[in-house]
């Protein structure tokens, strides 16, 4: 009997390897980010009153889940999010790693499916002398299969020395692994039983059908994971349990002895000695090593960002963590205080200016009483805190979609007339509209900006005119598995919907189904604006 072995970040945990777990290493990059804002404001024990205060609301609700927050950070930083997860590696192997190997030499391994980023199982092969074939990309993906002989290696979530194949958003995974990818894990798990390795399965806390596994238990695949001596299966987990008793267990222990019992069981002859006990105070002593070096690769990088790009990410996590008005004094103190000329350029500062032009515009500074000839520094202070100004240099200094069409917005709240403004919404609606390849997405820029437009189709009263654009950042938001901008393109789309209610029962209908979509995801994600529209939507309705 061959075996897939579906390995986790538990796989990785024993000595010497010794990588932290998914919340583990979510803390380490909390703690980075909060050092960085520390060396910026020059205010010991910020960082620790950050991370308490994003752990606090991550581990007392259902919010802010490690993916969660990995999406908000990638909104902020983009590829450089990725280049952080990079220091979760290692080339120490430990004795389950070396077993998982025996296995494949003796023939009793069918492949290696495994959601870590780190090396360490192809370390173990190669101190083996046995070949392998690692697939970690959506390129490497479509070759699974193929026919070679080689052990396949599969990496679901991508590899660390490639960041840019690497998976670990919210977002990313309700957007769902290439189909080449979940076709063959699909046709895998049937085919072969498979044993899950320190496997948690919080990867289908949000969507249960991920990875394939449950679809393929439904055909008859079948699982057997491992849960850590004196822990409990996760939820879902439990649930895949009870729906399907005949085909899913679980098995108490600890890894690696646990793989030498099922080695044992199968009739594996291997050589690799079973591990005596290791020392504690050599675990903890080998532990701290590997925890410092990650700690340092991690300050490296927030440092590596700059204080515009770091102040970014971090206010957006205490915004979902509710604490808006601490990130709101960031951000201010950033424009008075902490910003040096050196950063007041490039792509993070645009992103900082449209950050703080959401604060400004939430105020509803939208008009400047005073005349820049007459009076400069009145002038000048005003503008301080006018969010067209901010919207409009964000614009111009990252081009972004989203920073001209809030600018846009603004100008006319401000009270410019619709000629004053019509070039420009033009010009963007038609960037919004062009025709794309079939079944392409709106990028997120070009959502936001969506939104921001059609709210201004609505105040000059086109809102029939803003329908199709918010119909397709509904779809686009969904295709991207984005359940931010969904929630939001769900009530706003409910919402005009319900201002042209013909009457007929479908409409209301439709209302009433988008309302509720909104307000599921707003009570998943903690998103109380999304909660509120979606009230309004009904509220029209009624």
């Amino acid at each position: 009997t061959r075996i897939t072995v579906l390995a986790g970040a538990g796989l990785s945990a024993p000595a010497p390897t010794c990588l932290p777990g998914w919340w583990a290493l979510n803390d380490a990059v909390l703690g980075a980010l909060g050092g960085a804002i520390e060396r910026l404001a020059r205010r010991p024990g910020i960082s620790d009153d950050f991370r308490d205060a994003i752990r606090q609301r991550r581990d007392s609700t259902p919010f802010l889940m490690p993916d969660l927050q990995a999406q908000l950070l990638e909104d902020e930083l983009g590829p450089d999010y990725f280049r952080a997860l990079s220091a979760v590696d290692s080339g120490a192997p430990n004795a389950g790693h070396v077993l998982i190997a025996a296995l494949a030499r003796q023939g009793r391994l069918a492949a290696v499916l495994t959601t870590n980023f780190d090396g360490a199982i192809e370390r173990a092969f190669e101190a083996l002398g046995l070949a392998y074939q690692r697939y970690a990309s959506p390129e490497d993906f479509e070759l699974l299969g193929d026919g070679t002989a080689s052990i396949p290696i599969v990496k679901i979530h991508g590899s660390a020395d490639r960041p840019d194949t690497m998976v670990d958003t919210l977002r990313q995974r309700l957007h769902g692994r290439p189909a080449s990818l979940e076709q063959w894990m699909h046709q895998h798990f049937v085919r072969f039983p498979t044993l899950g390795l320190g496997f948690s399965g919080e990867d289908l806390q949000y969507d249960p059908d991920y990875l394939a596994i449950r679809p393929a238990i439904r055909d008859g695949a079948r699982f057997r994971f491992l849960v850590r001596t004196g822990s409990t299966p996760s939820v879902p987990i439990q649930r895949l349990v009870a729906e399907f008793p005949q085909h899913v267990s679980t098995g108490d222990g600890d890894l690696p002895g646990w793989l030498f019992q099922v080695a044992d069981a199968l009739g594996v002859q291997h050589e690799i000695p079973v591990p005596a006990e290791i020392d504690e105070e050599v675990v903890a002593r080998t532990r701290a090593a590997v925890a410092q070096r990650l700690d340092e690769s991690l300050e490296g990088w927030a440092t590596s960002l700059g204080p515009m790009a770091a102040l970014n990410a971090v206010t957006s996590l205490l915004t979902a963590a509710g604490h808006r008005h601490v990130a709101d004094y960031l951000l201010r103190r950033m424009w008075t205080s902490y910003r040096a000329p050196t950063d007041s350029s490039g792509p993070s500062y645009a992103r900082y200016l449209h950050n703080y032009g959401e604060i400004l515009l939430r105020e509803g500074n939208l008009r400047n009483p005073h005349d820049r000839e007459s009076d400069l520094i009145s002038w000048k202070h005003a503008a301080d805190r006018d969010p067209w100004q901010f919207f409009a240099r964000a614009a111009e200094q990252g081009g972004a979609e989203d920073s001209l069409a809030r600018s846009i917005l603004c100008h006319f709240l401000s009270g410019a007339n619709v000629a004053a403004i019509a070039g420009p919404a033009a010009a963007l609606l038609d960037t919004i509209t062009t025709p794309r390849e079939e079944g392409a997405s709106l990028p997120r820029a070009l959502i936001d900006a969506t939104f921001s437009l059609a709210e201004l189709l609505e105040l000059i009263g086109l809102g029939q005119a803003a329908l199709p654009l918010l119909e397709d950042a509904y779809r686009s938001s969904r295709k991207l598995g984005d359940e931010y901008r969904r929630a939001t393109a769900a009530w706003r789309l409910a919402r005009n919907l319900a201002f042209a209610l013909d009457g007929s029962t479908d409409s209301m209908a439709r209302v009433t189904l988008l309302a509720e979509e909104s307000r599921a995801i707003a009570s998943r994600l903690g998103l109380p604006e999304a909660d509120a529209g979606a009230a309004l939507a009904e509220a029209i309705v009624a």
